[in-house]
């Protein structure tokens, strides 16, 4: 299911969020997540 890995995503950024409200989640984090190298 396409909508598994953007709902993936969506928890991992709320997560971050949360742990790192300051912190924007750098491009190398992103590039780990299955939606962002699906689109890479």
């Amino acid at each position: 299911h396409v909508g598994a890995t953007s709902n993936g995503s969506v928890i991992i950024n709320a997560y971050w969020k949360e742990v790192f409200p300051r912190t924007t989640m750098p491009d190398a984090i992103r590039a780990l997540l299955p939606s962002s190298a699906k689109i890479s």
